[in-house]
């Protein structure tokens, strides 16, 4: 079996947007190779949070929806991905609850890891289900 792969942002931007006539192939062929077990791709969740920026940043403009579905399809190849639950969840929100995917990710990590508790200054973050801010304690 192959040794675990760290994949970067621009190999899920060019297999998402099969924009280049060089890399989005081979970004495909890659993601075959896994699913073949000739490649073992690790994505972490900050490839998943600089994956959201560039989407929906200002050239891509990718709305909620988009973002959360592009994320989605990660979440669907063959690759290892960091705190899978915890970045499923976040797009749930994102879809949602709260327009910003690093307030969604927060609250999911929040919601799966500390029973929704949350110390923030934030008020906008109360309106996200199952998540129960506090302010900092004096």
């Amino acid at each position: 079996m192959a040794e675990p792969e760290y994949v970067d942002t621009n190999v899920l931007v060019r297999l998402l947007m099969d924009d280049d006539p060089v890399q989005s192939p081979a970004a495909r062929a890659y993601f075959r190779a896994a699913a073949s077990g000739k490649a073992r791709p690790f994505i972490s969740a900050s490839t998943i949070r600089e994956l959201v920026y560039v989407l929906g940043g200002p050239r891509l403009r990718f709305e909620r929806a988009r973002l959360a579905e592009a994320v989605e399809a990660v979440l669907d190849l063959d690759a290892v991905v960091s705190d899978r639950s915890v970045v499923a969840r976040a797009c749930a929100l994102l879809r949602t609850a709260h327009p910003d995917w690093d307030d969604c990710l927060l609250a999911a990590y929040a919601i799966e890891r500390a029973e929704g508790r949350l110390v923030s200054f934030d008020r906008g973050l109360d309106r996200i289900p199952g998540l129960r801010r506090e302010g900092p304690a004096q």
